[in-house]
């Protein structure tokens, strides 16, 4: 993120306000497994793999090619969204999470 931000600030720009709402719900599903637990937990869930992949395919087309497409920024916010909600639903309803979840689907 820190090469696409050198290298591509006109992205972060045209993008500052879903990039911040999306950095502000992370922060706070950090906060709440800081609260809740006292540790910060780790889930490796199924919809972050999803989310990291798109993420990385679309900033690695930027920084190769120097464009990107609008669909696919959406199509990994979005992700990204669903990602930091199932995390925070994760946080917010088992009383331990522990690193075997996948998604909140599929325990419990």
């Amino acid at each position: 993120m820190l090469w696409l931000f050198l290298l591509r600030p006109a992205f972060f720009q045209e993008h500052a306000a879903p990039l911040l709402g999306w950095a502000a719900i992370a922060l706070f599903t950090l906060a709440v497994a800081w609260v809740r637990f006292r540790r910060f937990v780790d889930l490796p869930l199924y919809s972050a793999k999803v989310t990291v992949f798109l993420a990385y395919t679309m900033a690695i087309g930027m920084l190769a090619t120097g464009h990107f497409y609008e669909w696919h920024f959406r199509i990994a916010f979005a992700a990204a969204i669903w990602a930091a909600l199932e995390r925070l639903a994760i946080l917010l309803t088992w009383p331990d999470p522990d690193s075997h979840g996948g998604s909140i689907f599929l325990k419990r």
